[in-house]
C-alpha cells in the first residue's frame, strides 16, 4: 500500500488545476487506518456500503451474515469518524433492506450526534421487486460538531415550486405562536408561558412579565396561550425570542386574536435579503415582499427529495456509459444528487476535503469536480476502491471528466445540466492522482 504522497499525477483538467483527486485501491479499512496515522482530516465523508442484497456482482461481495456485515461496517464507521474534522458531516447511503441495521450501527459505533434521514426518489419508474416497486433510497446525514446544511439555490427541477403556484417552500408564511398538542402545557416548558400585552388599538406593546408593564395605559389587555378547549398551553418560542421578534415587527396579532410570528427560517430569508420588509401595518407588524425568483428558490428542501435530476438511471448509469465506454458498473448514483449533497454542506468551504470510503464509479469525486468548476472552488477528494474493476472504472471516469475525452479518445457527448453548465467535452478543473499499479 502506498501513501498519498507517493501517488503520481495522471491527468490535469483542461481548465486549470484547482483541486486534487486521489484514487486508492484495496481494503478500505487498511487505507482508513493509514490516513488516520498520517493525521488526515476531512470535512465530508461518504460511506456507501454493500447493501447486503444477497446478490454478488463480479468481485463485489454483497452477501453477508448480518452480524458480519454490522461488524465490518461498524469498524469503517468508527475509522471514518476519527478522520472527520471538528465540524464535519458523514453521509451514509442505504436502501430499505438494510436501513434498520445501518441505523443500529451508527447508534452503536458513534458518540452522541445529530442526524437526519433524507428519502431520495432515485427511480421515478421504480425497480421491480417482490411487492411494491422500489423508487427510493435513503441518505443519512450524520452531523459532527456545528456542521449543518445551508440553504442554496434550487431550480424548478426540484419540484418545490409548482407552475402557477407556490408550494409551502415558496411561501412567506407566518406561523402560529400557540403550540398545539395535548402535552404542551405551561409545566412542560415554563419559559414559553408568558403574556402579551396589547393596547386599545390592538397593537402588541409588550412581551413578558407583568412588572415590565407598570407604566402602560389601562386600556390594554393580556393575551395568554389558551387552547381551543379553554385550557392553558404554551407559546412556541421563549420570552426573549418573542421580544426580539416583536422589536423587529415580526410578531403580529390577527383580527381574530390569534398571534403569529416569523420562524427562524423566515428571519434568515429577511436577513439575507431574499424577503424584504417594505413597510409596517397599522398594528406595527412588518409587511413582507418576496424578492426571490420562483424559478431559482434559495431554500433548504425537506427530507423528501423528488428532483428529476436525481434519477440514478439517467444521470447515473447512462451518464457513466458515455464517460467510460466498454466498461460497466452496476447502480451508480446520480451525479447531480451527489453534487447537491456536497453543496448543501460545502458551498461555503471552497477548499473542503472529501473522502469516499466505498468508492465505486467515482460519482462523488466527479460531483466535487463539477461543483469546483461551478463556483471556482478547490475542493479535493480521496476515493478508495476495492478491486481492479472498480478502480479502472473510477480512474477512466475521472480522467474523462477532467479532459472531456473518453478512454477511446472520443469527445464525451452531452452537457452538464441542472443548471446548464457547458459541454462535458470542455473538461473540468482538477488534478488526478493514482495509486501506483
Amino acid at each position: 500500500m502506498t501513501t498519498l504522497q507517493d501517488t503520481p499525477v495522471l491527468a490535469v483538467g483542461t481548465r486549470g488545476a484547482s483541486g486534487t483527486h486521489t484514487a486508492l485501491k484495496g481494503d478500505n479499512l487498511a487505507h482508513l487506518q493509514q490516513l488516520i496515522e498520517q493525521g488526515q482530516r476531512y470535512d465530508f465523508v461518504l460511506l456507501d456500503p454493500p447493501y447486503n442484497t444477497g446478490t454478488n456482482r463480479s468481485t463485489y461481495l454483497n452477501v453477508f451474515d448480518g452480524e458480519q456485515w454490522a461488524t465490518d461496517f461498524g469498524r469503517r464507521v468508527e475509522a471514518s469518524w476519527a478522520l472527520m474534522g471538528d465540524d464535519a458531516v458523514m453521509l451514509v447511503t442505504i436502501d430499505e433492506r438494510s436501513l434498520h441495521p445501518t441505523l443500529k450501527v451508527l447508534e452503536t459505533h458513534l458518540p452522541p450526534h445529530h442526524q437526519q434521514i433524507v428519502t431520495v426518489r432515485h427511480s421515478p419508474a421504480g425497480q421491480a421487486q417482490r411487492g411494491f416497486r422500489r423508487t427510493c433510497e435513503y441518505l443519512i446525514f450524520v452531523h459532527k460538531g456545528a456542521m449543518a446544511p445551508k440553504p442554496r439555490t434550487l431550480g424548478p427541477w426540484w419540484n418545490i415550486i409548482k407552475e402557477g403556484s407556490r408550494s409551502s417552500a415558496g411561501k412567506i408564511r407566518w406561523n402560529s405562536l400557540l403550540k398545539t398538542g395535548q402535552n404542551h402545557t405551561p409545566a412542560s416548558s415554563p419559559g414559553c408561558f408568558y403574556a402579551l400585552r396589547t393596547d386599545g388599538a390592538g397593537r402588541i406593546v409588550a412581551v413578558g412579565d407583568a412588572e415590565d408593564w407598570q407604566n402602560l395605559s389601562d386600556d390594554s389587555t393580556l393575551i395568554y396561550p389558551v387552547r381551543t378547549d379553554g385550557s392553558l398551553g404554551r407559546w412556541r418560542v421563549g420570552v426573549e425570542r418573542a421580544r426580539y421578534l416583536h422589536s423587529r415587527g415580526l410578531l403580529r396579532l390577527g383580527r381574530s386574536g390569534t398571534v403569529s410570528y416569523a420562524c427562524s427560517g423566515l428571519v434568515d430569508l429577511i436577513d439575507r435579503g431574499d424577503v424584504k420588509i417594505v413597510s409596517y401595518d397599522d398594528k406595527g407588524a412588518a409587511v413582507l415582499a418576496d424578492q426571490r425568483n420562483l424559478d431559482e428558490l434559495t431554500a433548504l428542501p425537506g427530507t423528501l427529495w423528488d428532483a428529476k435530476s436525481h434519477s440514478y438511471s439517467t444521470y447515473g448509469s447512462w451518464l457513466l456509459k458515455k464517460m467510460v465506454p466498454g466498461l460497466s458498473f452496476s447502480h451508480p448514483k446520480s451525479l447531480y444528487a451527489m453534487e447537491d449533497a456536497l453543496a448543501f454542506y460545502l458551498a461555503d468551504l471552497p477548499q473542503a476535503r472529501i473522502l469516499d470510503v466505498y468508492a465505486g464509479s467515482g460519482t462523488l469525486a466527479h460531483a466535487a469536480m463539477l461543483l469546483n468548476a461551478s463556483d471556482q472552488g478547490s475542493r479535493s477528494t480521496t476515493s478508495i476502491t476495492l478491486d481492479d474493476g472498480s478502480f479502472d472504472v473510477l480512474t477512466a471516469r475521472l480522467t474523462a471528466a477532467l479532459t472531456g475525452t473518453d478512454r477511446l479518445g472520443q469527445a464525451v457527448e452531452g452537457a452538464y445540466m441542472y443548471p446548464d453548465r457547458g459541454l462535458i467535452s470542455s473538461g473540468l478543473v482538477g488534478t488526478l492522482q493514482l495509486e501506483p499499479q
